[in-house]
């Protein structure tokens, strides 16, 4: 399934509202009474459970100081099938960059059994790094029976205002409602991605005058308030050889496209294609190693520097750099890289070999490409505008007597034109540099 793009174009002079209905929001710590009688979903009775009701509401204000995005969650899940249900424990993903991370605030978990609550006390809540930079909150509901209720909040606070990230509308349970609400000031503006082939029940957006200001500052700005709402939304079921479930969950991805500081300067983030590109180019990490085809010409034998024909040079060349660097099993798009030390060590990362390989193709005398690509991991990356997030690994791109060659060297075995599986994704890619 292909993506498409939810177009809001939002005017400081307008309002936009496609759907008037208001945001439906429930009281944490007080599910109500029809919940409670539910004995079953209708459109799946086989389900253990069901999501209740979720809800984000992000926003932007200030802490210490600093403007910070907050991003508050309320779920509730109502448990049928006790013995069937395995969705005990909540995993409550943030980032963390070295000694600065988001942080997980007024976390609040019960488990509701009628009127008796049994609450997650703070002892029970413990965090797991996971791989990159990102870590996890976890906690497991207690006392969990037919018909029990379980319902969590939480707050996470981040430094990072580009980082509004993904609201799912599904989960591996039946869903009744989800619901995301904004308030974003205005000078904040977000290219947004609707994947799946559902349609939003609620799509409302409009501006609200004068709803932020800032210390010191005698002007109060505009504000973008947005709702977005699903309604029954049946479980995700993967199947056998499907792509990411990220094609398919229906869910609104969101990058920020150009920020408008108080003094009134403009910062782009989202750019052209050909602006990506350039930004790879001068990128302190990534685009420095390309820079060390003399590094490698010193290093690799003649005999395969002085092979006339074009295609068998580079055969040679991927195949000296194969079984050179061994991969280490880590992957990454924009990761640190360091191509010397890793032709040395005889070890590195997929980007180190694979960059290792661009500066062998340039010592050789052939003209190479990175070209930025979405694993099958990944969601199909959108085309209509620039969303670097949707990219995660880069393999190299040769073209040769009027063929076109896609290549990575990380797996030892791999013939020369052949791509490992894990970068077999939908025919799309971009950013060839």
């Amino acid at each position: 399934m292909l993506s498409k793009t939810l177009s809001i174009i939002i005017f400081l002079f307008s309002n936009i509202a496609v759907n008037s209905q208001v945001s439906w929001i429930h009281s944490f710590g007080e599910p109500l009474e029809k919940e409670f009688a539910l004995n079953s979903f209708a459109e799946a009775p086989e389900e253990p459970g069901v999501v209740l009701y979720e809800r984000g509401y992000y926003t932007v204000d200030q802490a210490d100081g600093f403007i910070r995005l907050f991003k508050e969650v309320h779920k509730k899940v109502k448990v049928f099938d006790a013995e069937k249900f395995k969705y005990a424990t909540v995993e409550i993903p943030y980032m963390r960059w070295g000694d600065v991370q988001e942080n997980i605030t007024n976390i609040r978990a019960i488990t509701h059994n009628g009127t008796v609550k049994k609450y997650v006390g703070a002892q029970s809540m413990y965090d797991s790094n996971m791989s990159g930079n990102y870590s996890v909150k976890k906690f497991t509901f207690p006392d969990i029976k037919d018909g029990s209720i379980l319902e969590y909040i939480y707050r996470i606070e981040t430094p990072m205002l580009s980082n509004l990230g993904t609201w799912r509308f599904m989960n591996e349970m039946p869903t009744i409602y989800s619901e995301l609400h904004m308030e974003i000031p205005g000078n904040y503006n977000y290219n947004r991605t609707l994947r799946g082939t559902r349609k939003l029940d609620v799509n409302n957006a409009k501006i609200r005058k004068s709803c932020f200001i800032l210390p010191g500052f005698k002007v109060a700005g505009d504000c973008e308030v947005a709702t977005y709402a699903m309604k029954n939304i049946p479980a995700f079921k993967p199947e056998k050889h499907m792509l990411s479930e990220k094609n398919y969950i229906p869910s609104l991805k969101f990058e920020l496209a150009e920020m408008i500081r108080v003094n009134q300067t403009k910062q782009l983030n989202s750019k052209s294609w050909s602006g990506v590109d350039k930004d790879f180019k001068v990128d302190n990490n990534l685009g420095r190693q390309l820079n060390f085809s003399r590094f490698f010409k010193k290093n690799m034998p003649d005999s395969i520097l002085s092979i006339s024909n074009d295609l068998e040079r580079a055969k040679a060349v991927y195949y000296f750099v194969q079984s050179k660097i061994k991969w280490n099993k880590r992957s990454g798009f924009r990761n640190f890289a360091d191509v010397k030390e890793a032709f040395n060590n005889e070890n590195g990362n997929s980007s180190e070999i694979n960059l290792s390989l661009i500066n062998a193709f340039e010592a050789a005398g052939i003209d190479a490409k990175i070209m930025a690509i979405a694993t099958r991991s990944q969601a199909v990356p959108t085309t209509l505008h620039p969303v670097v997030t949707d990219f995660n690994y880069m393999i190299v791109f040769v073209h040769i007597a009027n063929q076109k060659y896609f290549l990575d060297a990380t797996e030892e075995y791999s013939q020369f034109g052949v791509l490992p599986y894990r970068a077999l994704n939908f025919a799309r890619s971009r950013s060839r540099f």
